[in-house]
């Protein structure tokens, strides 16, 4: 016997007409060796139902909420018409983000995505970055859109469900809750020699989890009874203090 590689393309391809012949030749031996049947013709039958049938695919769903904490959004995409084998072909899908209430760049993050869908899959999912921008936003509407379509594959793909409307959650009573802040006593006691005192400013509204949204306080310096220009200290003019987002205590 000899083995011949048939290779599947996975195309949808009517009836028996793909064909290709196989040829003997004597290569050697002692006469008399006579070949018969020495030219043979083999088909390919690629007459297959479940390549041949129709797909539908799409968004599992039409709308996507996603809270902006979140960082990210799963989407996933569907082969409907085969839920349990599969895709009976390959194609390949493009998704692009478009604008409504919500910008790319300052909401989310603007991408375009391929995802090919091989011979046997059911699902695919692909993946949106939120961006948080730390600010207290009470309106929940802030919305952008995913739009699929097909750029390759053997005709009979429909896609369904092609585009979904995500909408950006806001608002979050964490970024928007009250921030209480100050020192952490009300009187510090340095001894002279020591060369510098430090005091700590503290959130006392949030201690566990730190600050829902970044924020900047300021700290003078005045006199009381010691004073500049008697030389008992050095003075402080508006030094800018940050608190970054889960940040608790600043030393000043």
């Amino acid at each position: 016997t000899h083995t011949i590689t048939i290779n599947d393309d996975d195309a949808c391809e009517v009836g028996l007409n793909e064909y290709f012949y196989s040829h003997i030749d004597l290569d050697s031996g002692i006469p008399p060796i006579n070949v018969t049947v020495q030219q043979i013709r083999v088909n390919i039958d690629d007459n297959d139902e479940p390549e041949c049938e129709s797909i539908v695919v799409g968004y599992d769903r039409p709308v996507y909420t996603v809270r902006e904490g979140d960082r990210t959004l799963n989407l996933t995409i569907k082969v409907f018409s085969h839920p349990i084998s599969g895709a009976p072909r390959s194609f390949t899908l493009s998704f692009d983000l478009e604008d409504s209430t919500a910008s790319s760049g300052a909401d989310y993050v603007n991408m375009t995505e391929h995802i090919v869908f091989m011979r046997g899959e059911v699902i695919q999912t692909h993946t949106i970055l939120i961006e948080d921008d730390d600010e207290c936003e009470i309106d929940p509407n802030e919305q952008f859109l995913s739009v699929m379509a097909l750029i390759s594959g053997i005709p009979g793909i429909n896609v369904t469900v092609p585009r979904a409307l995500i909408t950006i959650d806001d608002r979050d009573e964490f970024e928007c809750g009250l921030i209480t802040v100050g020192y952490d006593t009300d009187m510090y006691t340095s001894r002279e020699g020591d060369g510098s005192v430090t005091l700590t400013i503290r959130l006392f509204s949030h201690p566990s989890n730190g600050a829902p949204r970044p924020f900047n306080v300021t700290v003078s310096t005045k006199d009381g009874n010691a004073s500049i220009a008697g030389g008992d200290y050095v003075p402080v003019m508006d030094q800018i203090i940050q608190f970054s987002r889960e940040g608790n205590n600043s030393d000043l």
